[in-house]
């Protein structure tokens, strides 16, 4: 698992969540690499909504499965930044 969370890519993070879908550490970076991806400038509009919703799903899910996480917790907050999400 560590390897895939080093490695920080979407793909990489989605095969370790296949692994172990309650990992809260795997499940939040890729909620933050997911809004990576949303951010950038040439992506496709529905891929970017698409991404934005994961993102904030997949962190809210983290913060869920470990809630005393700083790492977690720390993603969590990065994301709901960069996305100008509601922290509800």
């Amino acid at each position: 698992m560590e390897n895939r969370i080093k490695e920080d890519t979407a793909e990489s993070l989605r095969a370790a969540m296949q692994i172990d879908p309650a990992n809260a550490r795997v499940t939040a970076h890729l909620g933050r690499r997911l809004a990576d991806q949303a951010l950038k400038q040439d992506s496709d509009p529905d891929e970017v909504r698409r991404d934005r919703g994961e993102a904030d799903f997949l962190t809210r899910r983290a913060v869920k499965l470990a809630p005393d996480s700083d790492e977690v917790k720390k993603l969590r907050d990065e994301v709901v930044k960069l996305l100008g999400l509601k922290t509800n």
